[in-house]
């Protein structure tokens, strides 16, 4: 239903995220900005910190000595407006800030995560079993 890998990591448990720890910024439906790679994308998920193997870490953000893996990791589905191929980005919070234009995410998977979008306050909202995940969201 919801694992992304064998390794259930990149927020893939099923384990619901109760309760929601106070410093997670952003929330399940959120529209974000990536400053960095400057694309847009909605939240799937959040890890209270980074929880991806040592390998893809290495790969994608450097080596241990170079990264800084604390803080909240977010699985973000990444609008294809920005990206050719559909994908799926997992991000560090401190690299992302909050969508506040009501503007929906085009990527093929929307629908398998999302019920609908809410023009009213620019997010999504997430189907059942996303919401047993993620009750407080």
């Amino acid at each position: 239903m919801f694992s992304i890998n064998k390794f259930n990591n990149f927020t893939a448990s099923n384990t619901p995220r109760d309760p929601r720890p106070p410093h997670i910024k952003f929330r399940v439906g959120d529209i974000v900005y990536h400053k960095l790679n400057k694309y847009r994308g909605v939240i799937i998920g959040w890890d209270t910190q980074a929880n991806a193997p040592e390998f893809w870490l290495s790969k994608v953000r450097g080596s241990k000595k170079e990264r800084d893996d604390t803080g909240p990791n977010y699985a973000v589905l990444i609008d294809t407006r920005f990206r050719a191929v559909p994908q799926l980005g997992y991000v560090m919070e401190k690299n992302i800030e909050r969508v506040e234009e009501t503007s929906k995410i085009y990527h093929p998977l929307v629908n398998k995560y999302f019920e609908r979008y809410n023009p009213v306050d620019a997010t999504y909202i997430p189907r059942p079993y996303l919401r047993q995940v993620y009750p407080n969201d």
